[in-house]
């Protein structure tokens, strides 16, 4: 790649960001692996994207994808968030076939939390909300045996369920990932349905209630906390 030499500088920079003391504190937090971390603060990785956006805005779509793909076969949590801010800030270009590359991204190199949430926020929520019609994906991916899958398929849901009515995907969601084996999943599906709630209260305390009886209780705080009082002691007796 010709263009190389400019990625190795912005590499190189992002690595004199790193902060072990930060990087073992995200181990004891988040309880993660950082085997792939080298500790750099996210809004300072967001920083570094910013710098180097020009020089990646002016490659051909096929270059960037070149250098996304560079960067994301080395498994670096760094080097993901920068790919994830590239991209996202492209998306009034985004064709609806970008979905095919953001679903392989999904499954090749998202394998921890804060990687996946990320991914989720910067690209296929961004991408469900400008082509509302794909929503088929999050359904598709709550199938999947990989735990980081099933998670996106809910936190992906939650920027497109604030700005108009997914309703049927959300719950079609919730219903199966509420009850996943994996707390992290469980937990994506709560917050999604308390985003959800922000917009639709009423419709969501309507599903809440049929819930109430084997939805644990913890979840059930979740799911209601931005409810409204009224409707959180009626879930609550």
């Amino acid at each position: 790649m010709a263009y190389l030499h400019w990625v190795t500088d912005c590499v190189d920079e992002l690595r004199d960001k790193a902060d072990n003391a930060h990087r073992e504190s995200v181990a004891g937090h988040f309880n993660v692996d950082v085997s792939e971390y080298w500790g750099v603060k996210t809004p300072d990785i967001r920083e570094t994207a910013k710098t180097w956006q020009p020089a990646f805005d002016e490659l051909t779509p096929e270059e960037q994808l070149e250098i996304c793909y560079y960067l994301l076969e080395k498994h670096q949590y760094e080097f993901k968030i920068l790919c994830f801010q590239w991209m996202k800030k492209h998306r009034k270009t985004w064709t609806p076939g970008v979905i095919a590359t953001f679903e392989d991204w999904l499954f090749t190199y998202i394998n921890d939390w804060p990687d996946c949430d990320d991914f989720c926020s910067s690209l296929t929520g961004q991408f469900f909300c400008c082509y509302p019609s794909a929503t088929g994906y999050c359904i598709k991916w709550m199938k999947s045996d990989n735990m980081w899958v099933r998670r996106a398929s809910a936190v992906s849901m939650i920027k497109p369920a604030k700005e108009k009515n997914r309703l049927l995907t959300v719950f079609s969601l919730s219903d199966q990932l509420l009850y996943d084996d994996e707390e992290l999943v469980r937990k994506a599906a709560a917050w999604l349905v308390k985003e959800t709630s922000k917009k639709w209260p009423k419709a969501v305390f309507r599903y809440l209630k049929t819930r109430k009886a084997d939805l644990p209780s913890g979840l059930m705080r979740i799911c209601s906390k931005k409810l409204p009082d009224t409707f959180v002691n009626q879930l609550s007796q």
